[in-house]
């Protein structure tokens, strides 16, 4: 299947009961090493976290914790959208993040980094700042004029601050989504 597919590597787990039941790698993590995949090689997980962050965010917006339709500049602390005529009108909310009509226009083709690569921070790329290997995320016309496709979009809601924890910390979207796909998973509502 690794070579119908083209791919180099894949590891496969199987869960039952909330368990994990079976794991095994095949292939190679690294095609110039030929260091071969194991149960605890890492992937690129990719866009899994759209629909997962999509999930909370309703989640949230069912239970009232979280407003669709408010200003995400509201919740938003380490980086927020700039103020433009572009965004002074209809402002940048959930709802457009969620449905690529925020007017954010990034070319998120999100390439990942090499294993040994350094990481940039969520601000990082956002602002196209190095180590980031993406495009700064810019707003360039209005929201909801039109559909248009923005990885960007969810890394902006995932800084997001919703709620403080017991501490007083604010907690982000990334952390509470996290939580959130868990308890969902382990209570059947995903099954």
């Amino acid at each position: 299947m690794l070579t119908a597919a083209n791919v180099p590597g894949a590891s496969i787990a199987v869960v039952h009961d909330y368990q994990l039941h079976w794991a095994n790698g095949y292939g190679v993590a690294d095609v110039a090493s030929g260091r071969i995949v194991t149960t605890e090689t890492r992937f690129q997980a990719g866009s899994i976290r759209k629909p997962l962050t999509a999930m909370a965010v309703m989640s949230l917006a069912q239970e009232g914790q979280l407003a669709l339709d408010a200003d995400i500049n509201a919740s938003l602390r380490s980086w927020t959208v700039p103020e433009s005529d572009l965004t002074r009108t209809q402002k940048v909310t959930w709802r457009s993040l969620l449905s690529h009509t925020s007017g954010s226009d990034d070319g998120f083709g999100f390439p990942g980094y090499k294993p040994d690569a350094p990481r940039p921070t969520p601000v990082q790329m956002l602002n196209g700042e190095s180590p980031s290997n993406v495009k700064a995320v810019i707003f360039a016309r209005p929201p909801y004029l039109f559909y248009q496709y923005s990885g960007g979009g969810t890394t902006i809601g995932s800084r997001s601050a919703l709620r403080r924890d017991d501490r007083g910390s604010a907690r982000t979207l990334g952390a509470l989504a996290r939580r959130r796909a868990y308890t969902l998973a382990r209570g059947g509502l995903l099954d």
